[in-house]
């Protein structure tokens, strides 16, 4: 295994995300989407804690501090009552389209490793992780949840899931991986954790898929014109498309530090 580490700042909105404006950045913006999973519920409760934390943000600091950006994020669609996604995309440039909530908004790079969505206020949503030399699962965009699920022994019983952005960027890099397989497997029952998926420009598409309890669904980037829902039968599905039926991993989550630090 490439053994490549990578260090998360334990806080949500990163210290260092006050040391400039995104207007300093020189970076070229590359993301192409971001995907962000949750339960309906999930976006109204992380919406309604990071409007708390902003307005405390505002109080303590001067001028325009990064802002916690979940306060921005709605589901765009609903899979099978359980598994919401919010889908944001972007231009070359940077700037948020097909999106009516998010109209005007651009992504950029902050300080360090920061991305956030700016208009008149830059809101924090993730960091980007890169590598002098890129290995298996970098560069990468991660965010706080990622740092918890890496650092702890995971909970199976854990909503979040042990699906993160490592095991992300590791299938959108892998190219003999047809698709991105985002399913928890848990002892249990298999479901669709929380996490951030994306992709960059110069990313061939790869559909997006996951069991949420005993539904495939296909999230995004779906093949040959279908539209993200359910998939009947999953083995039928990757037959028509030639895929390889999916496997439980080994472990999960499959890179967790232990696995990774030097």
């Amino acid at each position: 295994m490439n053994k490549t580490s990578l260090i998360f700042v334990p806080l949500f909105i990163p210290l260092a995300a006050y040391a400039s404006s995104p207007s300093e950045s020189v970076n070229a913006w590359e993301v192409r989407y971001v995907l962000i999973t949750d339960s309906v519920r999930g976006f109204q409760q992380s919406a309604s804690l990071a409007s708390a934390e902003n307005r405390e943000a505002l109080q303590l600091h001067n001028g325009s501090p990064p802002l916690n950006a979940a306060v921005l994020f709605k589901p765009t669609a609903v899979f099978n009552k359980r598994v919401a996604v919010a889908l944001i995309e972007f231009d070359r440039n940077g700037h948020v389209i097909g999106h009516d909530a998010l109209a005007g908004f651009s992504g950029r790079h902050g300080a360090y490793t920061t991305l956030v969505l700016f208009k008149d206020k830059p809101y924090y949503f993730a960091d980007w992780y890169v590598e002098p030399e890129p290995s298996h699962f970098m560069p990468a965009l991660c965010t706080q949840r990622d740092y918890w699920r890496y650092t702890r022994p995971w909970n199976y019983e854990s909503a979040d899931g042990g699906f993160g952005c490592r095991e992300w960027t590791a299938q959108l890099y892998r190219k003999e991986r047809p698709y991105i397989d985002v399913t928890t497997y848990g002892n249990r029952r298999n479901f669709i954790g929380k996490f951030i998926g994306w992709a960059r420009f110069e990313d061939a598409p790869k559909p997006v898929i996951g069991s949420s309890g005993k539904t495939w669904l296909c999230l995004h980037d779906c093949p040959a014109g279908e539209k993200p829902g359910i998939i009947p039968d999953i083995r039928a599905w990757t037959r028509k498309h030639g895929f390889p039926v999916p496997v439980a991993p080994a472990i999960q989550p499959e890179y967790p530090n232990t696995e990774t630090e030097d």
